[in-house]
C-alpha cells in the first residue's frame, strides 16, 4: 500500500472523534479493497512503495513539512537509496498555529526527534528543512524562550546535522501540507516572469474543507487525496450517512501531546568505542586479554574465563553474579576516577569507600581497589573541608616541678570586664610549686612596658627573679621590650604554643576559679570587683591546694597566716605551724614540706597525663613534611562568620614544616595572611597528603587569593644590621636583611614578625649580640 495514501491520518482526528461518538455504523471498509489491490500489484510483479525496515548501522534522515495547522514528519534511510521508515503528523493546536515560521519549524524538528528517538538517540544523522534559519538551530541569537526551549532538547543529539534544502525540490509533500495561496515567491518554482497561482480564501477549497465537518468529510478527503497522488484506484463505494453527535465543530483538533513519552536512551558513541579499543593495545594487561578474545577458542576452556567482549568490542569483567563491569585500560582510568569522584551528579567528593563502590558497580581494572584510596586520600578539596573522627592528637607535656618557690611562674591575662575604678582587666600571676597566687587589676591597654613593670613591682620586688616564665601568646610577652628585658637578665620565657592554652593548664584553672569566686560577691553594677581582688587573694592562698594537700601560703612562707576564723577557735587549740627552736630544723622541715608537694604535684601529673592520653592518637611529623590548619580550633574563620559560617572551610595550606619544638609543637612556614605565631601544637594541625604527578592538575581549594600564594618567596642569607623605627606610637625592632644570591643594593629592613620563616637566621644574629663572658687575667705582683 503506498505509504502516502495515509498521510494525512491526523486530519481525520478520530482520538477526537472517538471521545464524542455514541455509535459509527460502517457498511463496507475501505480496507478490504485496499488488501486486494495490493495483492494483485504484488501478482502482477509490480512494487508498490512501503516502508521499509530499519538497521541498527542505516545512517538516518529525518525531513517534513508544515502548513498553518498541520504538521508532518518522515523518518527515512539513505542506504542504499532513500526510503521511508515511518511517519508521523498531527494537527496544530491553536496556539502553535499562531507561532511564528521560524518557530513551528523549529516545533516540527523537536516533535521529530522525540517521536523517533528511539532511532536517532546517539546516532549520526541528517534533518533536512527548507527554512534555512533552522541551521542556526544550535546557537540561536536573541531567540524567543521557546526557541530556547527547544534549542536544549537539540542539544542532546550532538550527531545530528541540519541541511537546508529549498522548499520547491522536496519531493514528499502532498497537496494537503502546501496551501497553494500561501507559497512564498521566493520557493516559488515558476520562472521568474510568472506569478504563481494564488488562490483567494473563498476559493481555497482545501482550506474550507475543515471549517465544518459534512457528511461527505471523509469522501472529499479521499478524492483530494487520489488525485494528487495519480493512484489508478477503483472508484470507492458511497459509504453509509455516518451518524455522529459530534460538537463542537472543531472538535476532531485533539490535543494529544500530554500522550506523547519521552525517553533516554545512552549508550557510548562509536568514536569514544574507538579510543578505548586503541587503549587496550597500549595496556600492558588488557592487551593479551584482548588479542586472546579475539581469536577463536574453545567455549568449555576458553583462556580468560571471567573476560568476554561485548558487541561494542570493549572488554567486561564478569563478576559472580553475572553483572558485567567495563574493563578500563591505565590510559583512561584517571578520566573515570576524574569523573566518578570530582562530578558533582556523580560521587560530589566521596569518600574512599562511596568512591571505591561507584567505580566497582560499573568499571574493573586490576589494583582498582588501591587506585581509588590513593585517589581519594590525595584530594585537596577533599583533606580541606571534611571533618577529621579519629581520636584528638598529641600527648599531655607536663611543666617539670621547680626546686624553689617562685623559680617558675605562669602569667595571663583576664581580659574585657566591667570597667571598675579605671581597671577592665587582670593581671594572674601563679608560682607553679607553692600554687601561690597573685591577682593584679589591670586595663586593656596596657603594653609590655607597664607589664613588665607590674611584673617588677609585684614579683620581682618580693620573690626575685624567676627562672622560666610560662605564658600565652600574647603580644605582651612577645614583645620587643620584653625580649630585650628577659635576654639581659637571662630569663628563659617557656611560651605556650599558639592557641593551645592547656599547656599552661595551671593559669588557665586559676582564671576559672577566680571567676567564679568574683561571681559570688559582685554587685548588680559589676563594678566593685576590683575592690574584692586582695580578699580573694587572701582566701584563696590560705585554702588548701587539691594536688599539694597544702596552703599556698605555708608552702611558701612556713606558717599560716592568721584568719578571721582562727580568732574564734578554740584558744587551747594551737594555730597549725612548724614546731621548731632551731633555723636548721625550720629549715629541713620546711624543705620536707616542699619535698612533699612536689611528690604530690609530680604524683598529679602522672594521673593527669594517663587520663590527657587516653583515647589520644599518636602523630609525629618531620622538617620538610606538608601540613594543614584547622581555621575553626584556631579561631581564623571568623571573618567568614554569619549565615553561612557551616559551610565556611575547614582546613586550609599546605605549609611546610620548618622545625620540629617539641614532640607536640612545630614551626610552620605560614603565609602572611595568618597573623598567628608559626610554633603550633599538633591538636590543630593534619597531615597533607600531596597528589601523586601521574594525576597531573586536580582541582583545589584556595581560602586566599592564589596571586598571593604564587608571589616569588626569597631566602634570607644573613641579618647586617639592627635598628629601631616608631610605629603605631610604639618603639619596634627592626633587621636590615641580605637575600641569598642578592648584593648589598637589595637589602630590606624587616621587623621580626616578618622573619618568622627565618627563625634560625634570626637566633644567630641574636646570639652574636650577645655580649661574651671575659675573664680576668690575674695582676701581676711587683716585686
Amino acid at each position: 500500500m503506498p505509504y502516502r495514501l495515509y498521510t494525512d491520518a491526523s486530519e481525520v482526528g478520530l482520538s477526537g472523534i472517538l471521545q464524542q461518538v455514541q455509535y459509527i455504523e460502517v457498511q463496507d471498509l475501505e480496507g478490504t479493497n485496499a488488501f486486494k489491490r495490493l495483492k494483485k500489484a504484488y501478482e502482477a510483479g509490480e512494487k508498490p512503495i512501503s516502508l521499509c525496515t530499519p538497521t541498527p548501522k542505516d545512517e538516518h534522515i529525518v525531513s517534513g513539512g508544515d502548513s498553518e495547522w498541520n504538521r508532518e514528519n518522515w523518518l527515512k534511510t539513505k542506504v542504499p537509496i532513500e526510503r521511508v521508515i515511518a511517519y508521523w503528523s498531527r494537527i496544530l493546536s491553536g496556539a502553535e498555529q499562531r507561532y511564528s515560521a521560524t518557530e513551528r519549524e523549529a516545533l516540527a524538528l523537536k516533535e521529530a526527534l522525540v517521536k523517533f528517538q528511539h532511532y536517532l538517540e546517539g546516532a549520526q544523522f541528517s534533518a533536512i528543512t527548507d527554512h534555512s534559519a533552522l541551521t542556526w538551530a544550535r546557537k540561536f541569537a536573541y531567540a524567543t524562550p521557546r526557541l530556547l526551549k527547544y534549542s536544549l532538547l537539540y542539544s542532546a543529539y550532538p550527531g545530528m546535522t541540519v541541511i537546508h534544502r529549498a522548499g520547491r525540490v522536496h519531493d514528499n509533500a502532498d497537496a494537503l501540507s502546501r496551501l497553494l495561496w500561501r507559497i512564498p515567491k521566493t520557493d516559488n518554482p515558476l520562472p521568474e516572469d510568472e506569478s504563481p497561482l494564488v488562490l483567494k480564501e473563498e476559493q481555497d477549497a482545501i482550506k474550507n474543507l475543515y471549517r465544518e465537518i459534512s457528511p461527505t468529510f471523509e469522501k472529499e478527503v479521499k478524492e483530494l487525496t487520489s488525485l494528487y497522488i495519480g493512484a489508478h484506484i477503483d472508484e470507492y463505494p458511497a459509504p453509509e450517512v455516518y451518524r455522529t453527535s459530534v460538537e463542537p465543530k472543531d472538535s476532531y483538533t485533539y490535543d494529544i501531546d500530554s500522550a506523547i513519552s519521552y525517553n533516554l536512551l545512552v549508550k557510548i558513541d562509536p568514536e569514544e568505542e574507538k579510543r578505548w579499543i586503541q587503549a587496550y593495545s597500549s595496556d600492558e594487561h588488557f592487551k593479551q586479554v584482548y588479542a586472546d578474545l579475539q581469536k577463536d577458542v574453545d567455549p568449555a576452556n576458553p583462556p580468560h574465563p571471567l573476560y568476554l567482549i561485548g558487541d561494542n568490542g570493549l572488554i567486561y569483567f564478569n563478576n559472580a553474579d553475572d553483572n558485567k563491569r567495563l574493563c578500563v585500560p591505565k590510559s583512561l582510568r584517571l578520566s573515570i576516577m576524574n569523573e566518578l569522584h570530582n562530578s558533582s551528579h556523580e560521587g560530589a567528593h566521596p569518600g574512599y569507600a562511596r568512591f571505591y563502590n561507584r567505580l566497582h558497580d560499573v568499571y574493573y581494572w586490576p589494583g582498582m581497589g588501591k587506585d581509588a584510596i590513593r585517589y581519594s586520600e590525595s584530594c585537596d578539596i577533599c583533606q580541606k573541608i571534611k571533618p577529621r573522627r579519629h581520636g584528638k592528637r598529641g600527648f599531655l607535656q607536663p611543666i617539670p616541678i621547680p626546686e624553689q618557690p617562685f623559680e617558675v611562674v605562669t602569667l595571663d591575662f583576664i581580659m574585657d570586664l566591667p570597667e571598675s575604678n579605671g581597671y577592665n582587666a587582670i593581671l594572674v600571676i601563679v608560682d607553679k610549686l607553692t600554687r601561690y597566687a597573685h591577682f593584679i587589676p589591670c586595663t586593656t591597654k596596657i603594653n609590655e612596658i607597664e607589664t613588665a613593670s607590674l611584673f617588677r613591682d609585684h614579683i620581682w620586688a618580693h620573690y626575685g627573679l624567676p627562672r622560666q616564665i610560662i605564658s600565652d601568646r600574647d603580644s605582651r610577652w612577645t614583645g620587643a621590650f620584653w625580649d630585650h628585658l628577659t635576654s639581659l637578665l637571662g630569663i628563659k620565657r617557656a611560651l605556650t604554643t599558639a592557641h593551645h592554652p592547656q599547656a599552661d593548664g595551671q593559669t588557665e584553672i586559676m582564671n576559672q576559679t577566680l571567676e567564679i569566686m568574683l561571681r559570688s560577691y559582685i554587685n548588680d553594677s559589676k563594678d566593685n570587683w576590683s575592690a574584692l581582688l586582695p580578699a580573694l587573694s587572701f582566701s584563696y592562698n590560705t585554702s588548701k591546694h587539691a594536688t599539694t594537700q597544702q596552703t599556698p601560703a605555708f608552702l611558701l612562707r612556713g606558717y599560716e597566716p592568721l584568719k578571721p576564723s582562727d580568732l574564734l577557735a578554740n584558744t587551747s587549740q594551737k594555730i597549725p605551724r612548724i614546731e621548731s627552736n632551731s633555723a636548721e630544723v625550720f629549715s629541713e622541715e620546711m624543705k620536707a614540706a616542699r619535698n612533699k608537694a612536689k611528690d604530690a604535684i609530680r604524683i598529679a601529673q602522672i594521673h593527669q597525663i594517663k587520663s590527657y592520653n587516653s583515647g589520644r592518637k599518636f602523630e609525629q611529623f618531620q622538617e620538610g613534611d606538608l601540613v594543614l590548619i584547622n581555621l575553626q580550633t584556631l579561631d581564623l574563620s571568623k571573618r567568614n562568620s554569619g549565615k553561612g559560617r557551616k559551610l565556611n572551610q575547614i582546613y586550609d595550606g599546605p605549609f611546610e614544616v620548618m622545625e620540629i619544638v617539641s614532640p607536640v609543637t612545630y614551626r610552620l612556614r605560614l603565609n602572611d595572611q595568618y597573623p598567628i605565631h608559626p610554633v603550633i601544637n599538633i591538636a590543630h594541625l593534619e597531615r597533607y597528603i600531596p597528589s601523586p604527578e601521574e594525576y597531573k592538575e586536580r582541582p583545589i581549594k584556595e581560602l586566599f587569593r592564589k596571586d598571593d600564594q604564587d608571589m616569588t618567596q626569597y631566602e634570607v642569607e644573613k641579618i647586617v644590621e639592627e635598628g629601631h623605627e616608631r610605629r603605631n606610637g610604639r618603639r619596634v625592632k627592626i633587621f636590615k636583611i641580605r637575600y641569598l644570591g642578592y648584593g648589598p643594593e637589595e637589602d630590606h629592613w624587616l621587623t621580626a614578625k616578618q622573619l618568622r620563616n627565618a627563625p634560625l637566621v634570626l637566633r644567630q644574629w641574636e646570639k652574636s649580640r650577645q655580649p661574651e663572658t671575659k675573664t680576668e687575667k690575674p695582676r701581676r705582683r711587683n716585686k
